[in-house]
């Protein structure tokens, strides 16, 4: 899917998800994107946002990625979420079920390389506050995956076009 500010959303066979919002004010370079994957994958390639007030956002179930500019991968199984930075930082906050709202307080900041789990049968210790979220060292056979090899070869193309633009 692409999006008109440039940003793009890779998303693979047999993947749920919901556009739950995507504007763009092209006039002062707003944009405000907001997707729901319920099961899957979807691959987030994001143009560094103009504005402090534009968002892009992947939900979960149990989890939130928002960033500013950066790539990301989003993975939604029946046990769990998973986010992996290939670009810049994410941030991943957990999310109550039974409430929907996001645990800022328990939010981390995911840097190139690194993933993130939220396990669906651990998730009650995070609401508590029993564990923490932690990023890790994102393992060298999904780097080396064909899904994380192409998107990341995909999104070169997008940094190098981009690059002739600015």
């Amino acid at each position: 899917m692409n999006f008109p500010d440039g940003s793009i959303a890779r998303v693979q066979g047999g993947t749920t998800l919901t556009v739950k919002s995507a504007t763009y004010d092209k006039a002062i370079g707003k944009t405000n994107t907001s997707i729901i994957v319920s099961i899957g994958r979807v691959w987030s390639k994001v143009i560094e946002l103009a504005t402090p007030d534009s968002s892009w956002e992947v939900e979960t179930v149990t989890a939130v990625a928002a960033v500013r500019g950066t790539a990301f991968d989003t993975k939604v199984t029946a046990d769990a979420t998973l986010f992996a930075g290939s670009e810049g930082a994410v941030t991943v906050a957990p999310v109550d079920p039974n409430t929907h709202n996001r645990l800022e307080t328990a939010a981390i900041v995911m840097g190139d390389g690194k993933t993130v789990e939220i396990k669906n049968d651990t998730l009650g210790d995070l609401i508590a506050g029993k564990t923490k979220l932690a990023a890790v060292t994102l393992p060298d056979a999904e780097k080396r995956s064909p899904w994380f090899a192409d998107n990341e070869g995909e999104d070169a193309k997008v940094n190098a076009f981009v690059k002739t633009l600015r």
